[in-house]
């Protein structure tokens, strides 16, 4: 028999290193973490073995053969940006540098609605909590965008008042949340949580009962179902719905993944939870009033603001306000009132132009 021939193959591991601009535009729009300082978790999956402090346009990434994090030398960056933040309205001027391909990439949230106040002597009464602000993104090309471009940051609404749209242009709008309804006459009164804003539409307001009553629907699409004496149904892109009121259970905001937190809803039952609801992207939804030991916490959010924690007592007690970017106001409590509701916080728009 023949010998068989002997094939030698050699074989050596491909390297890749990413674009810098692929990297910091990766990390903006929240797939690779953004840091201020080098990390020192031992990350879990080769995505979080990435990190970007964009801010010095620096990358970290995992050695995981050595388990150390390591620093690419700032020396080694080919590709430069511009970075300009808005927490208030003004005006975005592209960059001189910019070319028609360049990246530009815009991040917003709408701001969040306030609680709801009791404005009378009315005794028995609560609100419910604001609905948190939608978050969007969207990538431009520099050529689709004008030499400059209006931003208009949402403000946070007042008690009973829905949150401000933040707008990038005509190109990007991020909605509002909705508001906790002011009581403003009647003992036992009770007020639901209000809608989170949805990444096409601002979320509903929050309503008055007697007994039970539904939440404010969460701002479009597919927004989280609404029924009384319940918490607020959650979504992925459109807002958390308000918890509804009524004399039962607890009744929370429902979560959203890009859309805000809904408001969590005052139930006249005195050991259950009233909080709103959280959001990753949008702002959390503010906590309704609530009485004796209710838990009634802001909702939280990764990227954006924290709803406002309601106000819990057994006689009065105001709410929180929301933080920024985009959280809900907290609801309030009067036996008997006035008491007042926490304020929504406003909005903000990021701009990145990789150039």
């Amino acid at each position: 028999m023949d010998d068989k021939p002997t094939i030698e193959v050699s074989y050596t591991e491909p390297t890749f290193t990413p674009p810098m601009a692929s990297v910091i535009a990766e990390s903006i729009i929240g797939k690779f973490p953004q840091v201020t300082a080098i990390p020192t978790k031992t990350p879990r999956t080769l995505m979080e073995g990435i990190a970007v402090n964009t801010a010095s346009a620096t990358i970290y990434y995992y050695d995981f053969t050595n388990n150390v994090w390591k620093t690419v030398a700032a020396s080694t960056f080919t590709t430069a940006f511009d970075y300009q933040a808005f927490t208030g309205s003004g005006t975005w001027t592209k960059p001189a540098t910019a070319s028609s391909t360049s990246s530009v990439i815009v991040q917003a949230w709408g701001a969040g609605g306030g609680g709801g106040s009791v404005t009378d002597t009315s005794a028995g009464c609560g609100t419910g909590g604001g609905g948190g602000g939608a978050f969007k993104y969207h990538v431009f090309r520099a050529s689709d965008l004008g030499s400059t471009e209006t931003v208009t940051i949402g403000a946070g609404g007042g008690h009973g008042a829905a949150g401000g749209n933040t707008t990038f242009g005509s190109k990007l709008t991020a909605y509002g949340g909705g508001a906790g309804i002011d009581l403003t006459t009647g003992n036992n009164h009770l007020g639901s949580g209000a809608g989170g804003g949805g990444v096409f539409a601002v979320g509903a307001n929050g309503e008055e009962a007697t007994t039970a009553k539904s939440g404010g629907v969460g701002g479009s699409p597919v927004p989280g179902a609404v029924a009384s004496n319940t918490s607020g149904g959650d979504s992925g892109w459109g807002g958390g719905s308000g918890g509804g009121t009524g004399t039962g259970a607890g009744s929370t905001g429902g979560v959203s993944v890009y859309g805000g937190g809904g408001g969590g809803a005052y139930t006249s039952a005195t050991s259950v939870t009233c909080s709103g609801g959280a959001s990753i992207y949008g702002g959390g939804g503010g906590g309704a009033g609530g009485r004796g030991s209710v838990t009634s916490n802001g909702g939280t959010s990764e990227f954006g603001g924290a709803g406002g924690a309601g106000g819990v007592s057994d006689t009065a007690a105001n709410g929180s306000n929301g933080t920024a970017p985009g959280g809900g106001g907290g609801g309030c409590v009067g036996n008997p009132g006035p008491v007042t509701g926490g304020s929504g916080a406003r909005g903000e728009c990021r701009v990145w132009t990789i150039l």
